[in-house]
């Protein structure tokens, strides 16, 4: 059944909290400030295509949070698409930030923080798309959050495009052929994310960037002893070719890089008198190896003492 809110006909300070409920119930749990009092501006018009919540809005200037108040309280677990059609707008979820422009979109996560700023009247097209089916296409589409999808020609118009006549031509469609457009624009939402997603990986200052969150992935889940390349390429979305490129300038290899990290834990780990009851044998299962003579070999070779002398010595000073 489709949906219709405005704030045209509302009073003065009933518009902010009255539109934060609209907003609430058309998307996600959300909190918004800086409204003008007694202008405020805003309208939603919000129908369903399958199991796609499809929506217009059209809004004057303010800001949207996500919080962890609103996702704690909220079974939603979807994907959120905002089209820009008209004005801009900057949308910022895990220390990202995309500008988007009429003909962009992006996509953020509605179980992760974000924040919206509006700066001046604008409208978009939003698209809200279970977490399920983007699992289909990608391991971890998460990492895919605040990505700028800039639109104006190629498959990304296409998806745009689409998405407009999906809300246009909704009521025209019985549910089985919704079920079926629907299935057919989360697919172009998918080519055009991969498009992008390509486009980046070209950019060296994305290079740098992407990097930065391989190591991060690596730093966190280093005591996985299933933690390979498959693994780190899968939660990047990207190919094990692409992640050995990305490790061209760093003068090692992925492989090489997990050993190392490795290593020094244990060896921080060795050095730490206060884990001085923990064996080696410990130590080594700890930090993800799964042999302890490759260990004792491979620490011996960086440390130019096996991992008992290292620690015999240290028991010393």
């Amino acid at each position: 059944m489709d949906k219709f809110y405005t704030t045209k006909k509302l009073l003065g300070a009933k518009k902010a909290t009255l539109w934060r409920q609209f907003i609430s119930e058309t998307f996600v749990e959300l909190d918004c400030n800086g409204m003008s009092k007694h202008d405020f501006f805003g309208e939603i018009r919000a129908r369903s295509v399958g199991d796609l919540g499809i929506s217009t809005i059209t809004t004057d200037a303010y800001d949207v949070f996500r919080t962890d108040t609103g996702i704690s309280s909220s079974s939603n677990d979807d994907f959120i698409v905002s089209v820009q059609t008209k004005g801009s707008s900057v949308i910022r979820q895990l220390d990202r930030e995309v500008v988007l422009e009429p003909g962009d979109f992006t996509i953020y996560d509605s179980q992760m923080p974000y924040h919206l700023h509006f700066a001046n009247r604008l409208s978009q097209l939003v698209v809200k798309v279970p977490r399920k089916h983007l699992k289909r296409h990608f391991q971890s589409p998460e990492t895919l959050t605040a990505l700028h999808v800039k639109g104006g020609k190629g498959i990304a118009q296409v998806t745009t495009k689409f998405a407009q006549s999906l809300f246009d031509e909704t009521d025209s469609l019985d549910d089985e052929t919704q079920n079926q457009v629907a299935e057919t624009f989360v697919s172009l939402l998918t080519s055009s994310i991969r498009e992008a997603t390509s486009e980046m990986e070209r950019g060296p200052r994305n290079k740098t960037t992407q990097l930065l969150r391989i190591k991060q992935f690596i730093t966190q889940n280093i005591r996985n002893s299933d933690l390979d390349l498959t693994v780190i390429a899968n939660s990047q979305n990207i190919s094990e070719r692409y992640l050995h490129t990305l490790f061209e300038n760093e003068s090692t290899t992925p492989s090489r890089y997990i050993w190392n990290e490795r290593l020094k834990s244990a060896h921080g780990d060795l050095s730490n008198l206060l884990l001085s009851h923990h064996s080696i044998s410990d130590i080594c299962y700890a930090w993800g190896f799964s042999d302890t003579g490759h260990f004792s070999r491979s620490f011996k070779a960086k440390y130019g003492l096996s991992p008992r002398a290292f620690r015999q010595q240290g028991s010393k000073t």
